[in-house]
């Protein structure tokens, strides 16, 4: 008997959040103190440790000590499992589940974002990123506002300036996040922000009918950045979108019918089928006695 869905989400939160073994804390002076649980107190992270007997034979006692985010080198936090749970989800048509594994966590972290080793901007742009490929485009912005406004380290104002950009395609916009795009994939060292931007910056260039460089930008996830398997539906999506404004109908119509087969389920794969509608309405509207051949209509606006 198959589990109930509910029970399965929270079972992926437990493995996301809760599952963690002791945390070393290690200070600027070299020091280390070994976490039970860790809490944060306004500029203080509160570690639950255990505490040196007063007299040999004493039991183990814990206790709590704290120790100001300026005096720590690192906190070694356990990679979070759901951010390698949560994008396979997502290619399989299940971003809803997805985002409430990564909802889970993101909170958690958010209480340490500004603390060395923090998932708190790695969990939270795959958040965003999920939101956006539900077509919860607003929640995106919302939270993209609120992570560069809270983001004290480079890469996570890097992060909120992607998904800003993406934003500011939607709007009408679409040079001025190209131009923003840019710069984070001049200096972004993170993966999952340098995939990001690459995505966006393809979207922007579909809204300028800059085809060549949009078919650029979304190749460089298979290409650069495969990890970002979350991803995947929406480079596969600009790849067909790109071909079909070069007017590339039969590359166009491949992708599109392989999107459909590979991650059937997702919004992307629902978008492709529309895009192959209107990839036989451009072909036969060329095929009619006397018509002229004109730029390509543009894509459907990208998720």
């Amino acid at each position: 008997m198959k589990a109930p869905r509910f029970l399965l989400i929270g079972l992926g939160v437990l493995c996301g959040v809760a599952a963690r073994a002791d945390i070393n804390v290690i200070k600027k002076d070299s020091t280390k103190a070994v976490a039970k649980n860790l809490r944060r107190q306004g500029d203080n992270i509160i570690v639950t440790m255990e505490l040196p007997p007063e007299k040999p034979g004493d039991p183990v006692k814990t206790g709590d000590i704290g120790i100001p985010i300026s005096q720590i080198e690192k906190i070694e936090f356990p990679e979070p499992g759901v951010l390698k749970t949560a994008p396979d989800l997502i290619v399989q048509g299940k971003a809803e589940d997805a985002l409430a594994q990564v909802d889970q966590a993101a909170k958690y972290y958010e209480g340490f974002r500004d603390a060395p080793g923090s998932w708190w901007r790695q969990l939270t742009l795959l958040k965003m990123n999920t939101l956006i490929i539900l077509g919860r485009e607003k929640d995106a912005d919302a939270l993209a506002d609120t992570m560069s406004n809270l983001a004290t380290e480079p890469e996570s104002q890097r992060a909120a300036k992607v998904l800003l950009a993406a934003a500011a395609t939607r709007r009408g916009d679409a040079q001025k996040a190209a131009d923003a795009l840019d710069s984070v994939l001049k200096d972004s060292k993170e993966t999952d922000v340098l995939a990001s931007a690459a995505i966006y910056k393809g979207q922007s260039y579909l809204a300028l009918k800059d085809w060549e460089n949009a078919l650029l930008s979304f190749l460089q996830i298979p290409v650069l950045y495969p990890e970002a398997k979350e991803l995947a539906p929406a480079s596969m999506l600009g790849v067909g979108r790109a071909h079909f404004g070069l007017e590339d109908f039969p590359t166009a119509k491949n992708t599109f019918k392989e999107l459909m087969k590979t991650f059937k389920g997702t919004p992307e794969a629902t978008a492709a089928k529309a895009e192959l509608e209107l990839i036989a309405k451009r072909e036969k509207a060329l095929s009619e006695p006397g018509a002229a051949k004109k730029d390509a209509p543009p894509a459907n606006e990208p998720k």
